[in-house]
């Protein structure tokens, strides 16, 4: 007995696959303003593909490793049985629906130039390696640097705007059709990287780049050397700000009259010594007791936004504590969320 669920998956022609829950979101969204959601499904294979092992995913044991990994590289709370399940789940699930795909639809993997989403479109041609009907592949990255080649090209399909992903849906065709030459040598790259056993991945001068996973230590630790040079200027100054104030306030004063009113219980040169210590140590309370050199830690994850690479906030703030670890760094604060601690390069 035919259901609607089944008139509605036969209309369905076309096959979105994508690389995180939110970026689905954004395409469902725009699907829906051009009029052609009815007609298309929307997959998210929602990993970090920028980080962790890679071997055997289509088996259990691999994304059990891959899990473990993760759990031990990550700060966050994420340790509980549901979670474990419903990621290796996730996985599962997304090679079942792939590969269950009728040859009659059109798969389309939307990717961008960042290792994530790169690794992830190889290991999805290597799910659809038995396929014969052709996928097409978008590489919005390249897209934008053709459509608007004055502004900085995008480097992470949630950086689109949701027009800009309406206008890639309306023009899309088959220039987007993935060559078998290519969709071969793609498939391939993933089985070298499957068993090259390396567990982070940067996009580096337009190829995948297995790096060391402390790698980004470095560039972490000259962020947070810039981030306290700024404040550092910025207290330096608020308080010649504040001197230059206390100045005019001192110039503006009276003393003579406040000396006068003192004159019972000391001379005048106590009196005014006293009246200018006052002076003195209210300026002192204004900032000087603070922690000058401790940056937030959300800032300095924030920073790394400008790298140009998709590899997670939760991964750069787990590096953060190892080097606090190793005495690198120190923090102040409470940790368990970034916007309450902050961290420093240790003296």
């Amino acid at each position: 007995m035919r259901t609607r669920q089944t008139e509605w998956e036969e209309q369905q022609t076309y096959v979105h696959l994508l690389f995180s829950m939110s970026d689905a979101g954004t395409m469902k969204v725009s699907l829906s303003k051009i009029g052609k959601r009815a007609e298309s499904r929307v997959y998210a294979l929602n990993d970090l593909f920028s980080q962790g092992p890679l071997w055997n995913l289509e088996e259990e044991a691999g994304r059990r490793q891959r899990m473990e990994w993760m759990l031990d590289h990550s700060v966050e709370p994420v340790c509980s049985h549901s979670y474990r399940s419903n990621h290796e789940g996730q996985i599962e699930s997304m090679i079942d629906l792939l590969q269950s795909v009728p040859e009659s639809k059109h798969i389309i993997i939307w990717h961008s130039d960042n290792a994530h989403e790169q690794v992830g479109l190889r290991f999805a041609l290597h799910v659809l390696r038995e396929r014969k009907t052709p996928v097409h592949t978008i590489n919005v990255s390249q897209y934008e640097a053709s459509y608007e080649p004055f502004l900085p090209k995008v480097y992470a399909f949630g950086q689109l705007k949701s027009e800009d992903v309406q206008g890639l849906l309306e023009s899309a065709g088959d220039e987007f059709l993935l060559q078998e030459g290519e969709r071969r040598r793609l498939e391939a790259e993933w089985k070298e990287l499957a068993e090259g056993g390396g567990t982070l991945r940067l996009w580096e001068d337009g190829r995948i780049v297995t790096v060391p996973e402390d790698s980004l230590d470095e560039r972490l630790i000259r962020i947070i050397e810039h981030l306290e040079a700024e404040k550092e200027q910025e207290q330096q100054e608020q308080e010649q700000q504040e001197q230059e104030q206390q100045e005019q306030d001192l110039e503006e004063l009276d003393v003579k009259s406040l000396l006068d009113k003192m004159q019972e219980e000391d001379d005048m040169a106590q009196g005014e010594n006293r009246v200018r210590r006052g002076l003195f140590f209210i300026g002192m309370s204004s900032g000087h007791g603070q922690n000058k050199a401790f940056v937030r830690a959300g800032r300095v994850v924030q920073e790394t936004e400008k790298w140009g690479q998709l590899i997670g906030y939760s991964y750069i703030e787990y590096r953060l504590w190892t080097l606090i670890s190793d005495g690198v760094l120190e923090f102040s604060g409470l940790p368990g969320a970034m916007y309450r601690y902050s961290v420093r390069v240790k003296k």
